[in-house]
């Protein structure tokens, strides 16, 4: 027998669990008897949200990695290093509208070997036809992907994947603006 049992319900949850940390909390919780344990349910779509603030915090790591200052090279293995993880993301294609149409904007810019995307571009052109091949591989993936919702997502900062359009992209890529 614990001692939890002898002690009343509302004294462990008024004075008790209050004071402990939440990994003590959820130990001592699993300790109640199962009728007298706080449960909180999971909001719906809790963990479809996850999975889009982990894939939009991954994606924000690599865009931003791409930045004016640094040459042209090195913005273009960005690109193609951000191109390449999104073979593997799929949360916010599937459940993000503006983001899966920004993102097939963009690829269709960099697929297109005569778009604006390229106009200033000094990278050689067996770079661009790699990032053309990529590009035009991940718009076959994205139409292997079926959308299925717009699913808010626990992303609060000023600028999410999420929330980012073409213009924000292209502004924030800087790979062909100098």
């Amino acid at each position: 027998m614990f001692f939890l049992h002898n002690i009343p319900v509302d004294v462990i949850r008024k004075h008790i669990f209050p004071k402990l940390d939440w990994s003590s909390r959820v130990t001592a919780n699993a300790l109640l008897e199962p009728g007298d344990r706080l449960s909180f349910p999971l909001k719906k779509d809790a963990g479809i949200s996850l999975m889009i603030r982990k894939e939009h915090d991954i994606i924000k790591k690599y865009l931003y990695a791409v930045h004016p200052e640094n040459g042209q090279k090195e913005n273009y293995q960005h690109i193609m290093d951000l191109m390449s993880i999104m073979k593997k993301k799929r949360y916010l294609l599937q459940y993000s509208t503006i983001f899966r149409n920004m993102f097939i904007h963009k690829c269709q810019g960099f697929a297109d070997l005569d778009s604006s995307e390229y106009a200033t571009a000094t990278i050689s052109e067996e770079e661009k036809l790699r990032l053309s091949a990529l590009c035009q591989t991940l718009l076959q993936h994205v139409e292997s992907i079926p959308f299925q919702r717009d699913v808010s997502s626990s992303c609060q900062e000023k600028w999410t994947a999420v929330t980012a359009g073409p213009p924000h992209i292209v502004q924030q890529t800087g790979l062909y603006e100098y």
